[in-house]
């Protein structure tokens, strides 16, 4: 009797774009290992232009012998991608959190975008790029609805590069993160990523997801005169993540926070949540008192007043300008006309673990 796996795509999770709803069965005889996979349309079989893909994770690795402990995928770059300071600056904090590696699903970047990538990538090995030309393909959509982006596709098929990377990274690494560039997640107190996790690894156990909130500090909220608006990078494109303080009260009730996976006890991921958990996997909600992720962009909340000061990010600043400046400056990209490089004026609390 042959084995079915069904993975059910609806509105839920392809956000009302038109593609994908109802169920998809791969029928397995029994004693067969599939060694590859392709996809035909129709009730026709030509095989002429027909791509077989390797099937991938065909042997399990205990937890233990896995040889990484935290992956982050981020899983789009894409419209000329070009928020070059606040890219480098999320690299060099993953680094200094202990992040071991970063995957990037790159569809296009500026080319000041391409010089970081090509540094992170070639020079210091933390980074990963795989091409992902799904516009050459689809008319993907920029935007999470088609309401206010119209396309096939959502968000440059941002849920199956996610899933790509957690699978992938499946008997690689023992931890995933799964959020983007222009967000991080930092531990409270003045503990590395790995106390973090190994905390909520003694209070959940194992095979659980972590979510962390979102909480969005603005970009059009900007701390005027701030003592991290460096004339040196003023010339790098970009937002500052030390230039903004300012976080929203959230009253929105929607869960658009980011996770950190277990990625065996995955079946399927959305954006924010784990569609399905297998193997007896689950999800646990982080609380701030534990660790909290930060997220600058565009303001959500437009009600006056519903903003409050909150400058955890800062307590990374002193260790984070020094690798900055070192890596804008690898790259060619520190503007040394405005003087010497800048350093960090106030030095940041006991930060020895995550350095």
């Amino acid at each position: 009797m042959a084995t079915a796996t069904a993975l059910r795509t609806t509105h839920r999770s392809n956000y009302f774009f038109p593609y994908g709803t109802g169920d998809f069965l791969c029928l397995i005889p029994p004693g067969c290992e599939p060694r590859f996979v392709g996809l035909l349309s129709g009730d026709s079989v030509d095989f002429t232009n027909f791509t077989l893909l390797p099937v991938l994770n065909r042997a399990s690795v205990e937890r233990p012998r896995l040889p990484l402990r935290f992956t982050l995928c981020i899983a789009n770059m894409f419209n000329s991608y070009d928020n070059v300071l606040q890219f480098v600056q999320a690299m060099e904090l993953y680094r200094l959190l202990g992040i071991q590696r970063v995957i990037v699903y790159k569809t296009s970047c500026s080319t000041t975008m391409d010089t970081v990538l090509d540094y992170y990538s070639r020079k210091t090995g933390f980074l990963q790029v795989r091409p992902w030309p799904i516009d050459a393909f689809l008319k993907p959509s920029s935007s999470w609805t088609p309401s206010l982006g119209p396309g096939q596709i959502h968000y440059y098929g941002q849920i199956p590069s996610s899933n790509d990377c957690l699978y992938r990274s499946m008997y690689q690494s023992r931890y995933v993160l799964m959020h983007d560039a222009d967000e991080v997640i930092l531990p409270a107190g003045n503990v590395s990523f790995q106390t973090l996790i190994s905390d909520l690894e003694k209070a959940h156990g194992e095979k659980v997801n972590f979510y962390f909130p979102n909480n969005v500090f603005p970009y059009e909220e900007k701390e005027e005169n701030s003592r991290f608006d460096f004339p040196e990078w003023r010339n790098v494109p970009g937002s500052n993540f030390l230039g903004h303080v300012l976080r929203e009260l959230d009253t929105s009730g929607y869960n658009t926070g980011k996770l950190v996976l277990d990625p065996r006890g995955v079946l399927q991921m959305e954006v924010h949540s784990v569609h399905e958990h297998i193997d007896g996997g689950r999800t646990e909600r982080v609380g701030r008192e534990r660790g909290q992720l930060y997220h600058v962009r565009r303001r959500k909340n437009n009600q006056q007043g519903a903003l409050v000061r909150d400058e955890g990010l800062l307590k990374v600043a002193g260790a984070l300008v020094e690798r900055v400046n070192h890596a804008l400056s690898s790259m060619g990209l520190l503007n040394t006309t405005a003087g010497p490089a800048p350093t960090s004026a106030h030095p940041s609390p006991a930060m020895a673990g995550l350095r």
